[in-house]
């Protein structure tokens, strides 16, 4: 993301907050912005990245940064990194456990498609195998969905996690 305009808003930010001239304040973002590493995209669809110690808040709708500021820091950091670290690691051990239990419904089912495979082979009248076989199919491609969700979710905390931690 480079040459990308700046609010009015983000060009006063500049001259307040980093001590540049207005005229400036374009190039001095855009030249950050370019080694700018991506921390958070928020709700609201504003994305932040983080550059020389500098938070860029951009809107991608409207190609502009929003606003900038310096990163913060404070004498708790340690203590505050400790505590998003607890937290993350309660959140992502809860979704590691809901993971191996998807995992190990997903081999019953495997097992259970193997084994209406087997019958199949062997049977008559395929008709209720089948049946049977497209049903645990369907159960398999339902956990499948859930594990993708509880991945993105595990992701999502974790960049939440290292957005919020300080430096």
């Amino acid at each position: 993301m480079s040459n990308i305009n700046l609010s009015a808003h983000a060009i006063d930010r500049c001259v307040e907050r980093f001590g540049v001239a207005k005229e400036d304040a374009r190039q001095f973002v855009n030249k950050r912005l370019r080694d700018a590493v991506f921390i958070y995209r928020q709700s609201d669809g504003n994305q932040r990245y983080m550059s020389d110690g500098m938070v860029i808040v951009t809107n991608a709708q409207k190609n502009a940064v929003v606003t900038v500021y310096s990163e913060p820091s404070t004498v708790f950091a340690s203590e505050i990194n400790k505590t998003v670290e607890k937290v993350e690691k309660q959140a992502t051990a809860k979704i590691n456990q809901i993971l191996r239990d998807l995992y190990s419904r997903s081999a019953q089912i495997n097992e259970e498609i193997t084994e209406c495979y087997s019958k199949l082979s062997r049977c008559r009248n395929p008709f209720n195998f089948r049946e049977n076989l497209s049903q645990l199919k369907y159960r398999r491609n339902q956990l499948e969905k859930e594990i993708a969700s509880k991945m993105a979710e595990m992701n999502k905390i974790t960049s939440s996690a290292q957005a919020l931690k300080m430096k």
